[in-house]
């Protein structure tokens, strides 16, 4: 299927100038208007990164592209951020210290701002949320059981939370020859539908090992951490309920006492902005 050039129209021919946007491709003549050419590789890496809508107000403002100076404002900006994010990621590190927040693996819970923050990972960025983002959490725990008499996996153990706030809950068949764990985690489910995974072992490990009981202590620190955020977050919505619960309450008393001609209807309309603080 031959290309056609998504300002001027025209058909690219084979073998001739053009360059891929985007959204399409553009030939040389619209090319040369913006100072671009398909033999330069910082234009080709230019154009990929931006659309034909683009390139055409560039023509019609008469801009033309030096995309190795773009490439090194690019550059230029990249360094930039990444000093504001290190600093901003030391500024928050530092605050979560003052605060002497609880830490379990990855994530530093600080009961004073009421804010988590994860550490960043070698694939993803530092993230921080507010405790009342934390919904619910389900720990994870898998593994197997090597017998002697019966070679190979015999067992899996699994955790699941019971409840908003509950007790771990697990399971395993198998001898005891020595177990073997395979995964410790906890998955964080979040307010606007994501969620967040703390790992603390992936790979399997005997059970009896330092690193395996070291992942179990900071797994199960983990937990109790998650517990109390959860069950502040329940507190604190029951607590609200309530304060609702009793001002309709007082309303309907109200409006009662209004029907029965006890309060004018300026004293009643008074009161009620008050309780509902308006």
């Amino acid at each position: 299927m031959s290309k056609i050039c998504g300002i001027c129209g025209k058909q690219i021919k084979f073998l001739t100038d053009n360059l891929k946007f985007k959204d399409g491709y553009l030939d040389g003549d619209c090319l040369a208007k913006l100072g671009l050419s398909s033999t330069r590789f910082s234009d080709m890496g230019w154009s990929e990164e931006h659309t034909i809508d683009e390139a055409k107000e560039l023509i019609n403002n008469n801009i033309k592209i030096d995309s190795k100076a773009e490439k090194t404002k690019l550059k230029e900006q990249k360094k930039i951020n990444k000093t504001e994010n290190k600093a901003k990621y030391e500024t928050i590190k530092k605050r979560y210290i003052d605060h002497k927040s609880k830490i379990s693996g990855k994530m530093h819970a600080d009961f004073v701002d009421e804010m988590i923050y994860f550490e960043k990972t070698l694939f993803t960025d530092f993230r921080e949320i507010s405790f009342d983002d934390v919904v619910s959490f389900t720990p994870i725990e898998r593994g197997k059981h090597k017998s002697k008499h019966h070679r190979g996996a015999r067992g899996l153990v699994g955790g699941v939370l019971a409840g908003g706030v509950g007790a771990v809950i697990g399971a395993s068949t198998g001898g005891k020859d020595y177990d073997i764990l395979s995964e410790l985690s906890i998955l964080i489910i979040l307010k606007n539908g994501g969620n967040y995974k703390l790992k603390y072992l992936n790979t399997e490990t005997k059970t009896d090992s330092w690193t395996s009981k070291h992942a179990r202590s900071d797994f199960e620190n983990g937990i109790s951490i998650l517990s109390n955020i959860v069950t502040k977050n329940h507190s604190t919505a029951k607590s609200e309920n309530t304060v609702v619960n009793s001002g309709s309450l007082e309303i309907r008393e109200l409006k009662s006492l209004l029907d029965d001609g006890i309060i004018t209807q300026s004293e009643f309309d008074m009161k009620k902005k008050q309780i509902l603080g308006l």
